[in-house]
């Protein structure tokens, strides 16, 4: 059996597409179509639906409209990459930002459908919107302090772990796999944003070494990581 499973990774362009699980997140409606035709296409890739903070601006009523409708009546797997990003660049979207991610998350909940969020810097209202909607899924890409991680664990979602693990430099994030159970991690590529050290472009095999750089932190087999992290997406994404 195969035990790979991208949790997040944006496939709108790649001619060829990986032949395991994966879960292709978008990030503006222009993406919807594409995402839910390559799902019926090809029933490994499963589609999610969202709206990234970044884009929060350019959307508009009817956007809304069709987010709602298409998350009734398709096949969809998940609600992302949807989030808060209060960096520098997006700061002063932050309402917009707020409005728009919580519902989103109302949707989640109402829909009981898992989400694929992304946080920069907007810990406090994120933990916040969480507690409230009690939502299911993945914290995309984050690196933390412990007790951060522990606070989503706590929540009840998992924690994506990318190519960053490779980095020799990414302390905090090499002890946040350290010190948690397998049972609160998922694998994701973030293709093809997210690079390993010295490559000059993300590869869908690259979750083979991201599986081998957490097998080598935790001291376990490959196998082991790829099967448990297998299980929890799977408990997430597939009905």
């Amino acid at each position: 059996m195969n035990f790979y499973f991208d949790t997040h990774s944006h496939l709108q362009q790649p001619l060829l597409l990986p032949d395991y699980y994966c879960l292709n997140v978008t990030t503006q409606p222009a993406e919807w179509s594409n995402a839910l035709a390559r799902s019926k296409l090809h029933s490994n890739i499963l589609p999610a639906i969202g709206i990234h903070p970044w884009f929060v601006t350019e959307i508009t009523d009817d956007d809304i409209t069709r987010f709602a409708s298409t998350v009734e009546s398709s096949e969809v797997a998940c609600i992302g990459e949807i989030g808060l990003d209060f960096s520098s660049s997006y700061v002063h979207t932050k309402n917009t930002q707020l409005r728009v991610f919580e519902y989103m998350l109302s949707q989640a909940a109402k829909s009981d459908l898992p989400v694929s969020i992304h946080c920069v810097k907007a810990h406090n209202e994120m933990l916040n919107l969480i507690k409230q909607y009690k939502v299911k899924g993945v914290m995309h890409g984050l690196g933390g302090s412990i007790q951060l991680i522990e606070q989503y664990i706590h929540l009840g979602l998992k924690i994506g772990i990318n190519g960053v693990v490779c980095r020799d430099k990414a302390r905090r994030y090499h002890q946040m796999v350290s010190h948690f159970n397998l049972d609160n991690f998922v694998l994701e590529t973030d293709y093809p944003n997210v690079l390993l050290p010295n490559a000059e472009q993300c590869n869908f095999s690259d979750l083979d070494v991201i599986a081998e750089q957490v097998a080598l932190l935790k001291n376990m087999t490959k196998q082991t990581v790829l099967e448990k992290t297998f299980y929890n997406a799977q408990k997430l994404f597939l009905r």
